[in-house]
């Protein structure tokens, strides 16, 4: 009888650890993995909902005594396969959010002509990054977040040379688009 409550408060205990885990990785992570989404998919409502997924597969797939390797490869691959799963059911396109997200990013400048000068700038960039193919775009979105190739190629399931592939094909498109 004593070893079945020890083995029930073991339990209890490992799964308070696993929960504080999890939520300390949410409170670092959850930010940069919803604008990820939000930048891949356009829909904050839906990056949302993605974001709070990728944390729920997190800690379903820590409870099941899996291990994971790399955590922050593992948490943006789900979100990349969440919010692919998404854009293949329904047809990507503007939804308003792209400069909703604008307000987001601090301006650490009170001059409002710069202000306006880098609000058409940021809008010219969100229009032609949204016009680049998915994986051109997933693959520079995850790049900017400080993934290597390798990472980023896993993540996405393709090769390292077709990463480098899209991201050189996306640069050169998103140059082409903003000196337009």
């Amino acid at each position: 009888m004593e070893e079945i409550l020890d083995a029930q408060s073991s339990g209890i205990t490992e799964r308070i650890e696993l929960d504080v885990e999890v939520s300390r990785l949410f409170e670092a992570q959850s930010d940069r993995v919803y604008k990820y989404v939000v930048m891949l998919i356009g829909e904050r409502s839906i990056a949302e909902e993605i974001t709070q997924e990728v944390f729920l597969r997190l800690y379903e797939h820590l409870l099941s005594a899996s291990r994971i390797v790399d955590m922050q490869a593992w948490i943006y691959a789900v979100a990349h396969n969440l919010a692919i799963d998404f854009a293949r059911g329904r047809r990507l396109g503007y939804g308003g959010d792209w400069f909703e997200l604008e307000d987001t990013i601090p301006d650490a400048s009170p001059d409002p002509e710069e202000q306006a000068f880098r609000s058409e700038q940021s809008a010219y960039f969100k229009s032609a990054l949204i016009s680049l193919p998915l994986q051109q775009r997933a693959c520079i979105l995850l790049r900017a977040e400080g993934f290597r190739y390798r990472e980023i190629a896993k993540m996405l399931g393709v090769t390292v040379p077709t990463v480098g592939e899209s991201l050189r094909r996306g640069l050169s498109r998103l140059t082409k688009g903003l000196h337009a």
